[in-house]
């Protein structure tokens, strides 16, 4: 176990090695006042575009104790200093803007679709292909991200814990809470999703139940009523459209059909 641990301690200090030697120059880059230019963004790595979001974060001292090899990186660099009170409001409207753009090129180089990339997928229909494999909770935050966009709050049933305040704590509300793109709104609608995102939810829980071996509940019948799969000629292994989107009944039980049925 410790040779284990030894070994990714090693390869977190070697990715961070190779992120600071492509970085130097984004460091001298003042996030705050300044927008990045996208294509010069699209050119780093998977592992130096994490670091990159590192440093706008870092900057305000953000921990990032979920996040090893970020934090490799930070630690490397002299200016860095953590502060446990870090927060999502010390971030302007230009840093946030430039975490979008960074995050995005994050989620276009991922070899799966990942937690926190669905909601750059709001006019994309989604496969289960893309989605790949996940942990039981990974698959609940795909799918709550597709509403979270739209300021979806997740306060239902009894609350998971209780803060240090004495304040009730549901752990995906405060998941979301401490995403720097969140605004939650209690006037928020499912009603408000695309054709597409209802799609893009249909497809993540039958990926799920794909992947982690769950049945059909009564409750998910509906995706499987009888509804001719004429309806869209799409195969699972061409990019769907936005007709497929617009029936997305025929297009899940197409998929369904493809992936799961024996």
């Amino acid at each position: 176990m410790r040779s284990l641990v030894g070994i990714v301690g090693a390869l977190a200090v070697l990715a961070s090695t190779a992120s600071a030697q492509a970085l130097g120059a984004w460091e001298r880059f003042d996030f705050a006042r300044q927008r990045v230019d996208s294509n010069e963004v699209a050119k780093l790595s998977l592992p130096a575009l994490r670091s990159l979001r590192g440093i706008v974060f870092g900057r305000h001292g953000r921990p990032f104790k979920d996040e090893p090899d970020v934090l490799a990186y930070l630690k490397t660099r002299s200016w860095y200093r953590s502060d446990t009170t870090f927060t999502n409001r010390r971030l302007n409207a230009m840093e946030r803007a430039n975490l979008d753009v960074i995050r995005e090129m994050e989620a276009r180089k991922h070899k799966q679709i990942e937690t926190g990339d669905m909601r750059f997928y709001q006019n994309r229909v989604i496969t289960t292909a893309m989605l790949g494999h996940h942990t039981p909770g990974d698959w609940q935050l795909l799918d709550a991200e597709i509403g979270a966009v739209h300021g979806r709050r997740f306060e239902d049933g009894e609350p998971d814990d209780v803060d240090a305040q004495g304040n009730d704590v549901w752990t995906l509300q405060k998941y979301f809470d401490e995403r720097y793109w969140y605004r939650g709104r209690k006037d928020y609608k499912p009603s408000e999703l695309s054709a597409i995102e209802r799609a893009n939810h249909d497809t993540v829980i039958l990926a799920r139940m794909h992947d982690i071996g769950y049945g059909v509940s009564p409750g998910l019948m509906y995706l499987f009523q009888s509804t001719p799969l004429t309806d869209t000629s799409e195969e699972l292994s061409e990019q769907p459209t936005a007709t497929t989107a617009r029936t997305p009944v025929a297009y899940i039980a197409n998929l369904f059909r493809r992936v799961i049925l024996p």
